[in-house]
């Protein structure tokens, strides 16, 4: 009988060590699928300039995430929804090559394909569009931190200054489902700004937005999406004049930061 309990508690532990055994395997086959898939996404676009510094940044996000599963997904989602709103790869090729079903979900949750398109910047501004910036340094033809075409614009804000396009005419949001455009933090990341539309041509603020995890990330030396739905704004359906982004810090800015590809779109999901 003694015998017998020994032989039962031997093979219980061996279970357990083999349930343990395991799930390790489970974990590092899951890891090794994940590197395999962004090895594959690196060499089919190696020829992108893009890939090479996301590149750098993802064995940045490797090395601090020590392996852990969840930290490595996190670095992977990004990097794959930075490519798609970037134009680097498509939303169908992300799906051939991502391992993990519950990674493309998260995917293909997050990522912004924009479908109609009205540009009021793009290397200039839009005919019938303007500065009409406040309490700030800007121009319209930096070279410094180019997204597309040959220049950007630098913005470097006083306390609650702004920079802002306005047009007398105006546009109608009719057809749009968001405010669009890219972001570069320069060498800084600690920029705090918010957003808001005028829909009259003397004030008619519309409610504001804080640029925020929701709606996109300022990050220093790289170019970030920010897609504002225009409902949160409170301009759907509207005639907008002015479009503003604006100090919130009440700080005297030394950093400068850059914009490109200011948009109205709507989105085909």
């Amino acid at each position: 009988m003694k015998n017998t309990k020994i032989f039962t508690s031997m093979f219980g532990t061996i279970g357990a060590i083999s349930g343990a055994i395991a799930a390790i395997v489970g974990v590092i086959a899951a890891i090794v699928g994940i590197i395999v898939g962004i090895i594959t996404i690196l060499n089919h676009n190696s020829e992108l300039e893009i890939l090479r510094i996301e590149n750098l940044q993802l064995k940045t996000l490797l090395s601090e995430c020590n392996h852990n599963l969840e930290s490595l997904k996190n670095a992977y989602q990004g990097l794959i929804i930075n490519l798609i709103n970037n134009n680097k790869i498509t939303l169908e090729y992300a799906k051939e090559i991502i391992p993990q079903k519950e990674v493309y979900q998260i995917v293909e949750q997050k990522v912004i394909i924009p479908d109609k398109k009205y540009f009021l910047y793009t290397d200039s501004l839009t005919q019938g569009w303007e500065n009409w910036s406040w309490n700030c340094h800007s121009t319209l033809k930096s070279t410094e931190f180019i997204y597309s075409g040959k220049q950007s614009i630098k913005v470097k804000l006083n306390s609650f200054g702004g920079f802002a396009i306005g047009s007398h005419s105006g546009i109608s949001t009719n057809g749009f489902d968001r405010l669009g455009f890219y972001i570069n933090g320069g060498t800084s990341d600690k920029h705090q700004l918010k957003v808001f539309v005028n829909v009259n041509k003397s004030n008619g603020i519309r409610n504001p937005i804080t640029i925020s995890d929701s709606y996109g990330n300022i990050e220093s030396n790289k170019w970030s999406f920010i897609s504002i739905p225009l409902i949160d704004l409170d301009a759907k359906d509207e005639k907008i004049y002015k479009i503003n982004i604006s100090d919130i810090s009440g700080n005297n800015y030394i950093d400068a930061f850059y914009l490109d590809e200011i948009m109205l779109f709507s989105v085909t999901k």
